[in-house]
């Protein structure tokens, strides 16, 4: 199941990017349920270090002329940007483990 939603978060991000507040909801809620279903596995740190930590790195490569988004809102990152971090970070500490993961 993790990877059905994997797969919904690159397809709303794809389909809906350019509506801001749809697509924060979207992610929003798919990272949800990816939080039920791997509940007990103690992720929570995980998706809001993601959440956090990748905006912020690609804040400062951005700032350095690295790359630039199509419609930034704050640092030079789309607001919908810490979804789609949070939710892969969580897929990437629960990959292989069938959703397991010790902290």
């Amino acid at each position: 199941m993790n990877s059905v939603l994997a797969l919904l978060t690159m397809l709303a991000t794809a389909l809906v990017w350019k509506e801001g507040v749809l697509l924060a909801a979207l992610l929003f809620a798919i990272g949800l349920t990816l939080m039920w279903i791997n509940r007990g596995k103690k992720l929570w740190p995980v998706y809001i270090g993601a959440f956090i930590g990748g905006p912020l790195a690609e804040a400062i490569v951005i700032a350095s002329g690295g790359w630039a988004y199509a419609d930034p809102h704050f640092l030079g990152v789309p607001f919908w940007l810490p979804f789609i971090w949070g939710n892969a970070g969580v897929f990437i500490a629960t990959w292989g483990t069938s959703g397991t993961i010790e902290t």
